[in-house]
């Protein structure tokens, strides 16, 4: 966030973010969030990390509103169709 709120590039790439231990549904979540001039984790990808629940999608789709949103079917049934 340091390095974003001041203009330089960021310490580390999406890649090894997602590599790191601990990378999950909130962190994917967080990062589209926070860093929106970094690449950014697509719906698909948060469906597939670690504590994506039918919460963690609700959230997704109030803070993460320029991704792919999560259909009110895909929240319920906790499924993500991919395509």
């Amino acid at each position: 966030m340091e390095a974003s709120n001041n203009g330089k590039k960021l310490p580390y790439t999406k890649k090894k973010y997602s590599e790191a231990k601990g990378c999950t549904a909130e962190a994917m979540r967080f990062w589209n969030e926070c860093l929106p001039e970094a690449e950014p984790y697509t719906k698909e990808e948060h469906a597939s990390a670690e504590g994506c629940t039918a919460e963690a999608k609700s959230l997704w789709n109030l803070v993460v509103s320029k991704s792919e949103q999560y259909t009110k079917m895909e929240i319920i049934t906790n499924k993500t169709v991919t395509k």
